[in-house]
Order: C-alpha cells, then structure tokens, then sequence
C-alpha cells in the first residue's frame, strides 16, 4: 500500500542515517505530553494523501521550537497492507486540515531502503507559508525525487551532505 510520511528535514537526515523511519519513542516524539493527544508509542503514523503529510510534516517543525530549519520532507511508502491499520486517535481528533485524507499506522519501523519510493522536499519562509501552500495546492503539484536528485519546492538546493 502506497502511503505518505511527513517530517522535517532535520528529521529526515536522521532517517536516512538510521536506514529506517522509526516508530515512535519518548526521544522522537514531537507530541510527548500532549495529554489526551499525546502521540502514541511504538507506531509510525501514515496517511494517504501527501499533502496530509507535509501538514503533519510541518508541525514537527512547529513543535521543534525553532531547532529545525524551515525545511520539510514527505515520504512516500510502500508497505503490506496487511500491517497498516487506521490511527484512532486521527480519527478522533481530526487535528488535520487537508479534506478526505485518511490516517495510518503501522507497529514496526519502516525499512529506508526497501519500503521508500520516493521524497519530496519543501522549503518554506515561515510556518504559515507552509499552510498557506497547502490550501491553495493538490498532490500533483508536488515534484517527488529520489535521494541522490533532490529536488526542492523553490528550486535546487543541495544540503544533504553538509
């Protein structure tokens, strides 16, 4: 099943260093103490729509206070359908704003080399940039490139290996 994964850029360098999105721990979450919303453990948290995905993607970069550049990435992912399950708590809260989206998770972390398609990268001035872009634009408007080709929303801009 193709499904979408939405982080920042910051957070993407550490995927890729570790080969493997992980699921969800106290150290990684961007949501540790959100009470009733707290982010549930040992999952990754999927949807089915890009842009979906960068808005989740962009509230990492919210919630960094200011240690993550203004850079964010989506993922996209192939993985047995058998092992995706819908995510209650999306269900519940409905915190996002993109319109028929739907919401996964999967119990296991997800193989970088194996189960990553395709990125997408963006870079954005500010937070509300990003929301802004999500509004006015769809899914086909997203330029999806492999990882030696990176191709960033506003251009070419090679910083993976500083």
């Amino acid at each position: 099943m193709i499904l979408y994964h939405g982080t920042s850029y910051n957070n993407f360098r550490s995927i890729v260093g570790d080969e493997e999105i992980s699921a969800t721990t106290d150290e990684n979450s961007h949501y540790p103490k959100e009470g009733h919303a707290k982010t549930r453990r040992g999952y990754v948290y999927l949807t089915d729509l890009p842009l979906a995905a960068l808005e989740f993607g962009s509230k990492c970069w919210l919630n960094s206070f200011g240690k993550d550049m203004e850079l964010l990435t989506i993922i996209k992912v192939n993985v047995p359908d058998d092992e995706i399950e819908p995510d209650p708590d999306e269900e519940l809260w409905q915190s996002s704003s993109v319109p028929n989206a739907k919401y996964y998770r999967i119990d296991r972390a997800i193989d970088y080399n194996n189960e990553v398609c395709e990125i997408a990268f963006f870079q954005f001035s500010e937070y509300q940039a990003c929301c802004d872009y999500i509004d006015k634009n769809d899914d086909t408007n997203i330029k999806w490139s492999s990882d030696d080709d990176k191709i960033w929303s506003n251009g070419d801009i090679r910083i993976m290996g500083e």
